[in-house]
């Protein structure tokens, strides 16, 4: 059996992203208080809020940008990436929350949601861009 690069890519991003994520939950799940680990606090607050995580999915979805063959095929490998990722944080959340069974489930469809479009939408469409780009020159 052989493994083309594509799905190595795409196995790679999926486990590093997921890995940032269960790591580091704070920097990609909604929450009212936040507590942020050691090595943000030198960046500027309204940068650590919002963007740090966005970073490293960047970072994280580097992989299928690089190894991906074509551009046609670059954003539908990326989604994949963007929706399979976070379903592993996001059943630890849920599993750790201590709400009730309903609240549970709707914090955990937020808790998603939140991710994928507040955290990954941006690094995603920019990746598009930048390799669309590249391709062009």
């Amino acid at each position: 059996m052989s493994v083309s690069r594509n799905y190595l890519a795409i196995v790679s991003s999926i486990l590093a992203l997921s890995t940032v994520m269960i790591i580091w939950p704070e920097l990609f799940l909604f929450s009212k208080t936040v507590r942020l680990p050691d090595w943000v606090l030198p960046f500027p607050t309204i940068f650590t809020l919002y963007f740090v995580g966005s970073c490293l999915a960047l970072l994280s979805c580097l992989p299928v940008v690089y190894f991906t063959d074509s551009i046609s095929t670059l954003f539908d490998r990326l989604l994949v990436v963007v929706l399979l990722s976070p379903l592993v944080p996001v059943i630890i959340f849920a599993v750790n929350f201590t709400g009730s069974g309903v609240f549970s489930v709707i914090n955990s469809i937020f808790q998603y949601l939140w991710i994928v479009i507040f955290h990954l939408a941006l690094p995603v469409f920019l990746l598009c861009l930048i390799r669309y780009l590249v391709n062009r020159m």
